[in-house]
């Protein structure tokens, strides 16, 4: 038969009949074990099952987790929050055609931060980094950022030689740093006409404007039909052509029996206009 013994030490409990003691507890938790195993008994609760509960501590988290981790996951939440919100900001500031992979808050936002301006002052974003605005109960707080991001651009699907008659179809976008990869290269390729390689371009190298060219409709030396047209009056004649020009471009002529020369426009294949006004 169990005995039972009382002691006024807070530190001490009085033992139940489950024969298990309660030590180190302050009066009030032990008084409160107390009462829970008085209400398990009286439920029918057998004693194995009161002796087995865990005994919960006043104030610790429940959930398992402790509380600095639960701190850390609401953290995180709330920076994940707030560069979800900045990215779709700053899409609006981005270069044309740009995609945003990612952006990094270079601070750690205040518990209750909300966003309050992007980038601001800037139309158009030229680097990676720029200024996030939070606001913190009232207080603006500047935070430094950056920005992960890429642009399209062409590059070439296979060898290509100069010379050779190209179109959109030798060509394949690929993905450069939206602000330091690939300057200056071409992201789509003109449907006006045809176009030609002035130079090789090699498997896989961006596309850049100096690279290509329409074909040359005149070449030095070519004589060429030029139509003058001064008002309601049109005049024939023939022209020596002193350099190269493509179709819409303006060539510099020469009257073989003169010796003057003129400015005329291509318009066709050894074929010129010039307009006197």
């Amino acid at each position: 038969m169990d005995s039972y013994s009382e002691t006024k030490s807070p530190l001490h409990a009085p033992r139940t009949k489950a024969g298990k003691t309660m030590r180190g507890c302050v009066a009030l938790a032990c008084a409160g074990a107390a009462i829970m195993l008085a209400a398990q008994a009286s439920a029918g609760v057998p004693a194995s099952a009161r002796a087995a509960a865990p005994a919960v501590s006043a104030g610790a988290p429940t959930s398992g987790v402790p509380a600095a981790a639960q701190s850390e996951a609401t953290d995180s939440a709330s920076v994940q929050t707030l560069e979800a919100q900045v990215i779709r900001q700053l899409k609006a500031r981005m270069p044309v055609g740009a995609r945003i992979d990612a952006i990094a808050l270079g601070c750690k936002p205040p518990a209750g931060a909300i966003l309050k301006s992007v980038a601001p002052g800037v139309s158009v974003l030229n680097s990676r980094g720029f200024v996030v605005e939070l606001d913190a109960q009232g207080r603006t707080i500047v935070c430094s950022a950056t920005v992960q991001a890429k642009r399209p651009v062409l590059a070439a699907a296979h060898d290509i030689a100069p010379n050779r008659e190209i179109s959109g179809a030798d060509f394949a976008v690929a993905w450069v740093d939206a602000f330091s990869g690939a300057p200056g290269a071409v992201s789509d390729f003109p449907s006006d006409g045809t176009y030609v390689a002035v130079t090789s371009i090699r498997a896989g190298m961006p596309l850049y404007r100096t690279e290509f060219a329409r074909p040359l409709a005149i070449h030095p030396g070519d004589m060429v039909t030029v139509v003058v047209r001064n008002g309601p009056v049109l005049v024939r004649t023939v022209l020596e052509a002193r350099q190269g020009a493509s179709i819409g471009e303006t060539a510099t002529m020469v009257n073989p029996s003169s010796g003057a020369t003129v400015n005329a426009k291509v318009t066709g294949v050894r074929t010129a206009e010039m307009v006197l006004q």
